[in-house]
């Protein structure tokens, strides 16, 4: 685990007070009710990595059926760029990618139509794990709790 890691932070439009938890391994993160368009989640590593994947545990069923990645570098006012959109729990870049600020947001929920009534789906999130390029040749895998 990087030791700056503990001074990441995350927000979320839902749930913020609670986004934090999947980075310092005392929790997970979740929506709190259906998943809905533009539901985000971000984190702020507080400096610049280079990043070659992502993957987010939102343990099988808790994800989008897409979501928009974008990233930002250590710059203000935050400016985002757009990396794609993905519909697995990995993320990776063709290229390695250097950025302070990654943003999940949902653009296309996975609101199940068989779910009893009164039954939410939301989207969570448990943990993240960055691979950072090093060496120039290896992605080392740096788990997030």
């Amino acid at each position: 685990m990087w030791s700056s890691m503990q001074t990441w932070t995350a927000m979320s439009n839902k749930n913020e007070g609670l986004a934090d938890l999947p980075l310092h391994g005392s929790g997970r993160w979740c929506s709190g009710g259906n998943q809905e368009v533009n539901d985000y989640y971000e984190i702020d590593m507080q400096q610049e990595r280079v990043i070659t994947k992502i993957e987010l545990d939102s343990r099988g069923e808790r994800m989008p059926k897409k979501y928009k990645v974008e990233i930002a570098r250590d710059k203000l006012p935050v400016m985002y760029e757009d990396r794609g959109d993905f519909s697995s729990h990995l993320v990776r870049f063709d290229n390695p990618q250097k950025f302070r600020h990654i943003k999940f947001t949902n653009i296309d929920p996975d609101i199940l139509a068989n779910l009893p009534k009164d039954t939410i789906h939301s989207w969570c999130i448990y943990g993240v794990r960055f691979y950072e390029r090093r060496l120039g040749v290896v992605s080392w895998p740096i788990k997030v709790r």
